[in-house]
């Protein structure tokens, strides 16, 4: 899986960072902060879906927890889709 340039796409994150892989993004306006990124899947991972369909989700978080908690800081709602009529518009 690989993030790609799509449509209104102008950010790119992780750039100049060779320990990171760049992500295309769109910082899409309003209060929410919304960042949309696009990913191509390989032809082995497309059948893997297919198979199990089953997506797994990790992100980082350096550590920072809530003391409270225990839930990792900045862990912000996040959204998975396939198509874009569920209500992302991009941004030319």
């Amino acid at each position: 899986m690989k993030s790609i340039k799509f449509p209104g796409s102008h950010l790119e994150i992780g750039k100049g960072q060779p320990e990171y892989n760049v992500i295309h993004a769109m910082a899409v306006p309003g209060e929410e902060g919304e960042l949309l990124m696009c990913f191509e899947l390989s032809d082995e991972e497309v059948q893997q879906i297919i198979e199990t369909k089953k997506i797994y989700y990790s992100r980082w978080t350096f550590g920072s927890t809530c003391r409270k908690c225990g839930t990792p800081q900045g862990f912000q709602p996040m959204r998975l889709t396939t198509d874009l009529a569920e209500g992302i518009e991009l941004i030319p």
